[in-house]
């Protein structure tokens, strides 16, 4: 009896252990990535050579190919060094750490304040709802000031970033072999040593001190605010709190962010940002609202009544002149944030642009063709986002777009061409970094531009690709925009960026040389000729309003065309003189079309306020006198590793509580990382994890440890008809896995792991018949195993992609190769007479698939289904212990985890889901709930050993499901979920019976840990 009761108890132990430690490491990695706001690196990028510049304050790390972005970063973070830290009244801890990274054509910073380091892409912004601002001193003083503002509010030692409270509850399993069910609750809830609301971070981050100038308040920002107010659609402060919203509404963050810190700084000093810094950093001040009360004596509301209410008045009073004098085009083509650049056809039937259609997002664009007369919409190429351009013969467009190059992963903007015809691309150049193509009129060259190092070119292409010729030979971080062609092919008039705003620049076709067009105060933009050659188009806005201006050819004036409250960009010019082009309104950028093409009287554009006409005027200017602190020649970069980091958590397991903490570490290029962990209960119960990973190669290498202890206190029969004995069994579980993780693809992830497991058991000591009773220790368990993990994610990227995905799919397949031994019993079979174990060895191949299609509801906005097909394989009869289990969460929910098991699993499912509230905008004290959608699903499946799937016997059951998208303490994502889930199939497994009743779970975590 003792022995068939410990037998049946080592089955389950083992498999609930490993699925647990499993399940702790994966919610703390969810964690720590949520924490930061940096995308992940999944490439490597070992073909980089690194080098290092230090100044006095900085470490700055560049790749080879840099070294001039990086010697400006050095140079402009020392200039700001003392205003930002005065401001704020901190200063970090050693040097910051500057990573400068040029290996593929993105444009981004981000600052890990806790880290100290901050990544700065070279290539320079170009954002469709940003006006132009010189990019490095920008970008450099943005994020430096990210992490002097928030480290100035960090409640704790930088050491630790905050804590977490845990709890997982089981299903109740009346089995004898089954000591804990699976997990049907599961919450991990971080409590941050950081809490400022999202408005603020980026709103002081853009604000950066007055006098500084790298960035203000401009026409672009203007816009967004001024649509906004007069449109009654400002952001609530809760929503200003958070993000998760769409391309536009995350840029709202930011401007109404910046717009109310620029308020208060005018309103009541600057110094007020310094302090409410401070006042977040007090250990009991848990939100905005409590700090506004303490330093500006009035309520968060009460501040943002009275900032709105001033907003309100300035715009109607700045605006009432253009009201009666509004010129605009009819709305052409409306669906989506972003319809950008249009380009009319030779013939003038049709318009290519770039919209976002129902992604809502700009980064999500496609290339689109537009039939006026018909109104309808073709979508020709996904995943482009600059300018396309006709072929004089209007039966082929030249567009760029974004393409993985080469095996490194680096990922670089070519040129492609699209024939309407045959409705096929072919790429045109390899790696080229070109970009904003424009076709010349006799259709001999493709003008585009070229970037490298934070630099960019004005490039001639030839239609095949064969040939290349840069034109121009920048060099020091110019930009360049929307290339055009002259009429008559010599020249291209080209956009170029100044320090704040563009100019307009000639460049001849043949020479290179330069010349000035139009240098007018304010940003000129997406110039655009007439194809009579009479006329350049452009937008600019030098009444404070972008507008689109025509110049009169080959010296008149510029002179309005159109009048508009929101903004009007990138025009084009059809053969009949109508004018197409982007109109920006309250909810994006609309597709416009005017008729008919007038010059307008100056003095009806005329608009109260100046572009800058919230920004701080300061009476004093910061200055540097342009040379780094350091004249050091770069040295080869040598890994720097930065402190470890604690999270203490609190964790509720089957109803004991476990001390504990994560601990997490990184060299500052992330080239090797340690994740660890534990925590511990009264009863001596711990579970211990490390998790190291290795980025140096192409491939990732990982080692992970895992070692878990459980006590079960249990009353055993010795022997039959005898009282039972109290004792305590004691198991343990050593796993360690080494593998290689390497991405196949920009959707597809491949890794090969090998893992080796240990699980023994020890029945404590005891007394039975006044004989003490010494059991040895047994190791039950001895595998190793060989894995083959592919990971495809398709998903497309949507506004509501991680609570309701519409389209795409996530599917997941593992082989497997197992030898493992088990334990069958003790022997004395040998020389010495002593007892040992004797195992079962079970060596098999399995397989694992879990496809999740996802698919829009036609006729409905957000309605979608998602379909599921799950199977597992195992090649041969084996132990139970290594079975497949179709129930609980992961599986049948209307059955417990283990009521349904065998080496064959069959699994499919339909889930029809539905937005109840998708701006909900709902406080629960340090939580805002987002959005809300519910769902009906239905699954069947079963798990069985025969070769023949027992269609008869497979159990079906339905249910309800309530998603919450969440944030807490404004920047941590909380996702809620909670199932019902009932059982309709009847049946009996190893004496219990199941079914027939409704089951529940719940999750609280960074994931929707449902799905």
């Amino acid at each position: 009896m003792l022995k068939a009761r410990c037998q049946s108890l080592r089955r389950r132990v083992g498999q609930h252990l490993s699925m647990m430690i499993r399940a702790a490491v994966s919610g703390a990695l969810c964690g720590l990535a949520a924490s930061s706001y940096a995308q992940w690196e999944e490439y490597n990028h070992p073909e980089l050579r690194w080098f290092t510049l230090e100044t006095e304050h900085f470490a700055v790390h560049f790749h080879e190919g840099t070294e001039r972005t990086a010697r400006e970063v050095a140079r402009i973070a020392e200039s700001i060094y003392q205003p930002i830290t005065s401001l704020y009244g901190y200063e970090p801890e050693g040097k910051v750490h500057f990573i400068i990274k040029d290996h593929d054509d993105n444009s981004n910073g981000a600052a890990y304040y806790y880290d100290q380091k901050v990544e700065i892409w070279a290539p320079a912004l170009d954002f469709e709802l940003r006006g132009t601002h010189d990019w490095l001193p920008n970008v450099v003083t943005h994020e430096f000031t990210h992490l002097i503002s928030l480290g100035a509010a960090r409640k704790l030692t930088r050491r630790i970033p905050g804590f977490y409270l845990q709890w997982i509850g089981y299903e109740r399993e009346r089995r004898p072999d089954v000591i804990y069910g699976y997990p049907n609750v599961i919450v991990s809830y971080p409590l941050p040593g950081t809490i400022v609301p999202m408005w603020l971070a980026e709103g002081m981050a853009q604000y950066q001190r007055a006098g500084l100038r790298h960035d203000f308040w401009d026409s672009h920002r203007d816009m967004l605010l001024r649509t906004a107010v007069l449109a009654d659609s400002l952001l609530s402060l809760a929503d200003m709190s958070v993000f998760g919203k769409d391309g536009l509404g995350n840029e709202r963050v930011y401007n109404q962010g910046y717009a109310l810190t620029l308020y208060i700084a005018r309103t009541y000093g600057e110094q007020a940002l310094a302090e409410l810094a401070r006042a977040l950093r007090s250990p009991l001040v848990f939100s905005f609202d409590a700090a506004c009360r303490k330093v500006l004596h009035k309520s968060a509301s009460q501040l943002y009544q009275e900032w709105r209410d001033f907003l309100r008045d300035s715009y109607l009073r700045a605006g009432q002149n253009l009201q009666p004098h509004l010129v605009e085009g009819k709305p052409t083509w409306t669906e989506g944030v972003a319809n950008l650049y249009p380009r009319f056809s030779p013939d003038g039937t049709k318009l290519a642009f770039i919209s976002s259609r129902r992604s809502g997002y700009f980064s999500a664009a496609s290339l689109c063709l537009l039939d006026i007369a018909g109104r309808k919409v073709d979508v020709l190429v996904p995943g482009v986002t600059s300018p396309a351009s006709w072929t004089p013969d209007g039966r082929r467009l030249v567009y760029a777009k974004l393409h993985r190059v080469g095996r490194n992963g680096s990922h670089f903007f070519d040129l492609h061409v699209y024939d309407l015809e045959s409705r096929r691309s072919h790429r045109l150049t390899r790696g080229l970094r070109a970009f904003a193509p424009a076709v010349s009129p006799d259709g001999r060259w493709i003008a585009c531009v070229t970037q490298r190092d934070g630099t960019q070119n004005l490039t001639l292409v030839s239609p095949d690709g064969s040939e290349v010729r840069q034109l121009t030979a920048f060099h020091d971080g110019e930009t360049l925009f929307t290339p055009a062609w002259t009429p008559d092919g010599d020249r291209v008039v080209v956009s170029f960026g100044r320090e704040h705003g563009r100019g307009l620049l000639t460049v001849d076709a043949r020479s290179g040389s330069l010349d000035t067009l139009l240098w007018l105060p304010g940003d000129l933009r997406d110039p655009a000729f007439s194809p009579d050659g009479r006329y350049l188009y452009f937008s600019w806005d030098g009444s404070g309003i972008f507008n689109i201006y025509r110049l009169p050819l080959p010296d008149g004036r510029p002179e309005p065309v159109t009048n508009t409250l929101g903004g009007a960009f990138a025009p084009a010019v059809s053969a009949a003189g109508k004018l197409a082009y982007t109109s920006f309104r309250v909810d994006g950028y609309k597709l416009a079309l005017l008729e008919e093409v007038q010059p307008l009287p100056q003095d009806w554009l005329a608009y109260g306020l100046a572009p800058d006409w919230l920004s701080q005027k300061a009476t004093s200017h910061w200055a540097s006198d342009g040379k780094m602190a350091s004249s050091s020649d770069p040295l080869p970069y040598e890994s720097h590793y930065g402190q470890i980091f604690a999270l203490p958590r609190l964790l509720v397991d089957y109803g004991m509580p476990k001390l504990g903490a994560y601990l997490y570490s990184s060299e500052v290029l992330e080239r090797l990382s340690l994740l660890a962990g534990g925590a511990v209960n009264r009863a001596g119960d711990f579970d211990l994890f490390g998790v190291f990973e290795y980025r140096r190669w192409a491939p990732t290498m990982f080692v992970e440890l895992y070692a878990i202890s459980r006590h079960l206190d249990e009353d055993i029969e010795v022997l039959e008809n005898y009282p039972k004995v109290r004792t305590r069994i004691r198991f343990n579980l050593l796993e360690a896995d080494l593998g290689l993780r390497y991405p196949l693809g920009d959707q597809l992830t491949g890794s090969l792991s090998l893992r080796h497991s240990r699980y023994t058991s020890h029945i404590g000591d005891f007394v039975f018949q006044n004989r003490l009773w010494v059991s040895p220790k047994n190791t039950y368990y001895l595998g190793t195993e060989a894995f083959l993990d592919l990971t495809l994610d398709q998903l497309a990227r949507t506004v509501d992609a991680e609570i309701a995905p519409r389209a795409g799919r996530r599917v997941k397949i593992q082989l497997g190769y197992h030898r493992n031994n088990f334990f069958k019993d003790f022997s004395t079979d040998n020389p010495y007479g002593t007892l040992q174990e004797v195992y079962d060895l079970y060596r098999y191949f399995s397989a694992e698939m879990d496809w999740r299609e996802y698919l829009p509801i036609p006729w409905t906005r957000d309605h979608s289904l998602a379909l599921r097909l799950r199977g597992g394989w195992i090649d041969r009869p084996v132990d139970s212990f290594f079975h497949f289990f179709a129930g609980g969460l992961p599986g049948l929910k209307g059955y417990p985890y283990y009521s349904i098991e065998g080496r064959k699993l069959l699994h499919l499912g339909a889930c029809y889901r539905i937005p109840v509230f998708r701006n909900l905008a709902l406080s629960l004290g340090p939580l805002q709930v987002q959005k809300m959608y519910a769902a009906a699903f239905a699954e069947t499946g079963t798990a069985f050993d025969g070769d023949v799937i027992p269609w008869s016997k497979l159990r079906s059951d339905a249910g309800l499901q309530i998603r919450l998208r969440t944030y807490s303490f404004y920047s941590y994502p909380v996702e809620v979920f909670f199932d019902a889930c009932y059982g309709f199939s009847r049946f009996e497994h190893l004496g219990q019976r199941y079914g027939r009743q409704w089951r529940f779970y719940f999750g609280m975590a960074f994931e929707f840990l449902d799905e």
